[in-house]
């Protein structure tokens, strides 16, 4: 259940244990900051926002010896041209489920927890907005151990082939391209 509360002069959601808002704050319910978080009391930037959930990757791999491993800035440009080319799908741009062609999404507050699901037991890649750096999972197991553990951001999930993208955003929708769409459809129905 995600509740919508007010974190300072920000619009905030409360989710999983954590308070996420438009600033990146990260927090929890208690109002005490997460460890490691460079909160100021600016409004936080876009980049900071990439900035943090990159660093909260990072810390998951480190704290629980997972295996994701970051790919190269080459590797990351091949996924990032693939997803153009294939799906027709800009990563780096901001809110691309947001664009005039974007298929539609299911909203639910637990497309979080659905997403490992289609993923099974292959790898895939993880990345947020603007997929500033692009994080590979051994299947959807561990990539379910990573969003547990994680405070809510928009995330992105593809393969390498980049047969497919689905990406749950900060509104709790479910957005999916390629040979996802019909899984997404599927979503609204049961």
């Amino acid at each position: 259940m995600v509740a919508y509360v007010r974190f300072g002069s920000v619009p905030a959601c409360r989710g999983r244990g954590w308070i996420f808002n438009l600033a990146t704050c990260y927090a929890r319910p208690n109002g005490r900051v997460r460890p490691g978080a460079d909160i100021s009391r600016s409004f936080k930037t876009h980049s900071l926002r990439i900035k943090l959930e990159r660093e909260c990757i990072a810390s998951f791999v480190s704290e629980k010896s997972a295996t994701p491993v970051q790919l190269s800035a080459a590797e990351r440009a091949v996924v990032v041209q693939s997803l153009n080319d294939r799906l027709n799908v800009d990563v780096e741009a901001q809110m691309p489920w947001d664009a005039v062609d974007a298929p539609y999404g299911v909203q639910t507050a637990s497309g979080w927890k659905l997403v490992p699901m289609f993923v099974g037991t292959a790898s895939c890649l993880l990345f947020s907005a603007c997929a500033t750096s692009i994080w590979r999972f051994t299947n959807g197991a561990e990539l379910l151990l990573f969003l547990e553990a994680s405070p809510p951001f928009e995330f992105y999930i593809c393969d390498e082939q980049a047969t497919y993208l689905l990406c749950c955003n900060d509104h709790d929708f479910v957005i999916g391209w390629g040979r996802s769409v019909e899984w997404v459809r599927q979503l609204k129905t049961s």
